[in-house]
């Protein structure tokens, strides 16, 4: 069950195609009732198995306000820590936003909730006709139960892992954007991507997910392909596609069904974008084995694995290679040496 532990809402007013800007900033947290359980739930949903394909990974780049922001935050994690690091941000976010003519403002929702793990959530949820928040008399945005927010509407939100955070090898920074225009590049910059999208990283998970993800069935409910054939049609796929993963399209050939993949990784709580570059070295990883040990190296498709080489479970030293073709070339080779 998600628990929020903060929530407060700013709001940046902005036209698009003005760069005037207004902020009106809230004084005190959100209550945490019914109206902000159920905000905060829609909100992160937005992360589930629809929008999986949406989803790109990053860590924090240097040099701005957002990062140290957090991290100041982060070794504290009470409200006082928590207004203060949303009031210094969204601050820098106004300063961002007016050099941008074509974005426009709305209400910027700050929060940090418990799902599993500990996160940190920040979403710009855009202007409408009617009133998203009203503010009370305390100076503080509340939530208006009477108007509907279309959550797919919302164009950008953020999510901080907090409990990876201070793991260097995860990458904490997870983006919902479906436009990934230069209207909304905006959001990243204030935020301080590295803006290096980790291809290798993405490709070693997607190769792992389909090591352990269970096989596609037949009409009748039988296994139809085995975990070689799969790895090799998804190494196909992706070659043709100039090595150009989407998630949900690579599910749909595979399971028929686009959502099937990004199931398995959202349960698993599996960091991997939901679309990305493949990189060459470990795709063909999906469709080949090579190895190097004791001055003997072999490469041969995956689909030989247990057919034309077995590995021996008697013997953990002796590997079985059935192949009449080979078995004369090393011969060959050999007679060649010695009379050379």
């Amino acid at each position: 069950m998600l628990t929020i532990k903060h929530i407060i809402v700013h709001h940046l007013h902005k036209e698009q195609h003005k760069s005037n800007t207004q902020l009106d900033l809230s004084n005190s947290l959100l209550t945490i009732d019914e109206s902000s359980q159920r905000l905060v739930e829609e909100l992160n949903n937005r992360y589930g198995t629809h929008n999986n394909s949406k989803v790109t990974y990053a860590k924090f780049g240097t040099g701005t306000v957002f990062p140290s922001a957090y991290h100041e935050f982060h070794a504290n994690q009470n409200a006082e820590a928590f207004i203060k690091f949303t009031k210094e941000t969204i601050v820098d976010l106004e300063k961002t936003i007016s050099g941008v003519r074509l974005a426009k403002g709305g209400y910027v929702v700050f929060t940090q909730f418990e799902n599993n793990q500990d996160f940190t959530g920040i979403y710009i949820i855009r202007e409408k006709k009617g009133v998203l928040f009203k503010k009370d008399k305390d100076g503080s945005f509340k939530i208006n139960d009477t108007f509907h927010i279309d959550f797919e509407k919302i164009a950008m939100g953020c999510r901080i892992n907090n409990s990876v955070y201070n793991n260097s090898s995860n990458r904490y920074l997870s983006f919902i954007d479906s436009r990934k225009d230069e209207v909304s590049k905006f959001f990243n910059d204030w935020i301080s991507t590295d803006n290096n999208t980790d291809n290798v990283t993405d490709t070693k998970a997607l190769h792992r997910v389909l090591n352990k993800i269970d096989l596609p069935l037949d009409e009748h409910g039988n296994i139809a392909i085995s975990r070689e054939d799969l790895l090799n049609k998804a190494f196909h796929i992706i070659k043709d596609q100039s090595r150009t993963v989407d998630i949900a399209q690579l599910s749909h050939v595979l399971y028929n069904d686009p959502d099937h993949i990004a199931r398995y990784v959202i349960d698993n709580n599996i960091e991997m974008s939901g679309m990305f570059k493949a990189d060459s070295a470990t795709l063909r990883k999906f469709s080949t084995i090579k190895v190097a040990a004791d001055n003997i190296m072999l490469s041969f498709p995956l689909k030989a694995l247990n057919e034309l080489v077995t590995i021996s479970e008697a013997h953990p030293d002796m590997i079985t290679i059935r192949s009449e073709a080979l078995a004369n070339k090393i011969r060959n080779e050999s007679l060649s040496s010695q009379q050379s």
